[in-house]
Order: structure tokens, then C-alpha cells, then sequence
């Protein structure tokens, strides 16, 4: 989330030297150079505490699951992806009269792969997950004809509250 804070803060310092509207998609799409930056923003930060508060619930009850790491990782792709992306986005439009005579950058391609890179960084820092071992009884075999079929079927439940005591 610090990277995406950062280059809103950045961008935030370049509005007055953007033309407007600037080009928001290489289709031809043009916009405010304040969806630039809060787009990204209000993305990110909303995605981030709507995971740390479940992950926070969760790292209560012991260590993190392998769920809980995943959605973690995806923040830091999420952050970095839309942070570098808008950022680089933007830098090429600066001091220019006409967004269109921007050039096209390669800023979704690379902001990728440091969202990738980050996050295998960042899925190696995280603390090791809990392995969820599966539990159970052993079913006896069941008699059945040839001609015969069987079905199994099972369901499981939430206990009443459990979600929503866990996240917030």
C-alpha cells in the first residue's frame, strides 16, 4: 500500500503541469487527472483493509493460512500494479498542451512484473502458513451389488456469528 501512497503523493505534485483532460486508456479514453490518482488510492486502500481485517481475525486464532498469505500477496500486486502503473501512465503526459501527443509507455507490462516480483518477495517474508491437515474417521467399505450405484453426499455449515466475529 506504501507504494501506491507514494506515487499518489507524487502524482499529486504533477497535476498542475498535466494537461486536461489526459489520457486515462490507450483506446482513446480521456479523464481528470484526479481519477489518476484517487482511482488507485481508493483501490488499493479498500482492498488492503478489507483483507488486513480479515487476516487480522484470523492471525488471532493462530498462524496465517495459506488463504490468508494469498490475499496479502494479492495486495501487493494489487498496490503495485495500480500505483506504477497510474504513475507511469501519467509522467508522459507532463508539460504537454494535448494528452494524444503523449507517448505510449509500456507501464501496464512492467508495473506487472514488479507486482509479480513483489509479491514473491513478499510471499517469503510473510511468516509460514498453517497447514490445515485433514482430520476424519475412516468409513467402512460398503457392500454393493454390480448392478448397484452409491452415492455420498455431505455438507458443512458456518456456526452462527463465526464470520463476522473473526473480521471485525
Amino acid at each position: 500500500m506504501a507504494i501506491v501512497l507514494a506515487s499518489a503523493a507524487l502524482m499529486v505534485s504533477w497535476v498542475p503541469s498535466l494537461p486536461d483532460p489526459i489520457a486515462i486508456h490507450r483506446s482513446g479514453g480521456f479523464g481528470s487527472p484526479w481519477m489518476f490518482v484517487l482511482m488507485p488510492t481508493g483501490i488499493t486502500v479498500f482492498f488492503c483493509a478489507v483483507v488486513f481485517a480479515g487476516v487480522r481475525g484470523s492471525a488471532a486464532d493462530g498462524p496465517l493460512s495459506v488463504n490468508s498469505k494469498v490475499l496479502l500477496v494479492i495486495g501487493l500486486v494489487i498496490s503495485t500494479f495500480l500505483g506504477i502503473g497510474m504513475l507511469k501512465g501519467q509522467e508522459g503526459q507532463g508539460g504537454r498542451a494535448d494528452a494524444a501527443d503523449a507517448p505510449a509507455s509500456c507501464c501496464p507490462r512492467c508495473s506487472a512484473v514488479a507486482g509479480v516480483v513483489l509479491a514473491g518477495v513478499g510471499w517469503f517474508i510473510l511468516p509460514e502458513s498453517a497447514s490445515t491437515g485433514l482430520t476424519g474417521e475412516n468409513a467402512e467399505p460398503v457392500a454393493a451389488e454390480s448392478r448397484e450405484r452409491l452415492y455420498w453426499s455431505r455438507s458443512v455449515t458456518l456456526a452462527p456469528g463465526r464470520c463476522f466475529r473473526r473480521c471485525c
